[in-house]
């Protein structure tokens, strides 16, 4: 080999190993990109989750509260269908025009479109820290679980007040008297029959059902929100 070939084969061996380099250099700086992109879009969908919960607290908080009130108002009505002791128009009065009403159920409506995706679409392993994920998973199982039978109490609501509503038909009597004052008349009308009674339990069983699922949504929501500030603080 001559002195100039030598020198040739230096070049083209400096030149294939600076291109080989670029290659692999370009690799890296791709895999470092789609990895930084992988963390924004991870942290997004973190701070969403983050956001939704708080939103979630507050709706069943709200749901909560006015499940009580209407849980108080079935009892009472309970109370007085089973007494021994009539009726009267004041107090059914008083039943009818509690807001939003006694044939009525709560609808909070959760926020889970974040924490739902991040699992679905198995970008929840784009999450480093296992305590995270792990309550992320968890927490999605337990409120779909939750939610779920939620539901199934407000179908079986929709029956209850489909029986209570014929009831009330049945003890509607002609005259000309406001919405809520008729509906007074019919409660007073339908006081002492033993199937109104059994209708306003099994109403109450439906409500106090319905409250135990959101009370457990609302402890275990507080208890993921605030496992998930301290977590994301450090």
């Amino acid at each position: 080999m001559t002195y100039s070939n030598e020198i040739q084969w230096k070049r083209i061996v400096v030149e294939a190993t600076a291109i080989v380099g670029s290659i692999l250099l370009a690799f890296a700086i791709d895999a470092w990109w789609e990895e930084r992109l992988d963390q924004v879009r991870a942290t997004e969908y973190l701070w969403q989750v983050r956001a939704d919960s708080h939103e979630n607290i507050l709706r069943l908080t709200e749901a909560i509260q006015l499940e009580k009130a209407q849980l108080k108002a079935t009892q009472e009505i309970l109370t007085a269908l089973r007494s021994p002791d009539p009726m009267t128009l004041e107090s059914a009065r008083e039943w009818t025009q509690f807001e939003p009403g006694y044939l009525w159920y709560s609808d909070p409506r959760l926020l889970e479109g974040a924490i739902s995706a991040l699992v679905a679409t198995g970008e929840v392993n784009l999450i480093d820290d296992h305590e995270i994920k792990a309550s992320l998973i968890n927490y999605l199982g337990q409120m779909k679980a939750d939610m779920n039978e939620f539901d199934r109490g407000v179908d079986h609501y929709f029956r209850i007040r489909g029986e209570i509503l014929r009831l009330l038909e049945l003890a509607r009597t002609p005259g000309d008297r406001p919405e809520q004052d008729e509906l007074a008349h019919e409660l007073v009308t339908i006081w002492g029959e033993k199937e109104a009674a059994a209708a306003f339990r099994l109403l109450e069983r439906n409500v106090s059902n319905r409250l135990w699922y959101l009370e457990q949504m609302l402890a275990a929501t507080e208890k993921f929100s605030n496992q998930f500030d301290s977590q994301s603080e450090h």
